[in-house]
């Protein structure tokens, strides 16, 4: 009744995935997997990236998760965001609805007490 599918989709090279911030590792394993130029100036030790676009490729560069600092989650996934932040003893809530975190509500590199609560907010 229909004919088959004979040719595959060819992702278009010119465009790059929205892609913010998140773990070295995965980011790398992803973009590296669906064929996506990236370069990094990260080391191995730095676990957590931002990430900005390059001419027709995606560079890492190193975002610090300091221990007794608030670390920076804009331009991560809600679930990357809530693991930084949990293992930073961070009391959380979450507005919005999105994919990635837009803002948040106390400043990266605040110093962390035991009353500190921060809001991210999503988009």
């Amino acid at each position: 009744m229909h004919q088959p599918l004979r040719a595959r989709v060819v992702p278009n090279k010119d465009s790059l995935p929205q892609v913010k911030a998140g773990s070295l590792d995965d980011l790398g394993l992803i973009l590296n997997k669906i064929g996506v130029s990236n370069h990094s100036t990260a080391t191995s030790d730095d676990e957590w990236v931002r990430v900005t676009p390059q001419m027709r490729s995606l560079k890492f560069e190193p975002n610090p998760v300091r221990g007794g600092q608030v670390p920076d989650v804009t331009g991560m996934t809600l679930r990357d965001a809530l693991f930084i932040l949990g293992n930073q003893h961070l009391k959380v809530s979450v507005e919005g609805m999105g994919k990635r975190v837009q803002k948040q509500s106390v400043q990266p590199g605040t110093e962390i007490n035991k009353e500190t609560k921060i809001t991210i907010v999503l988009s």
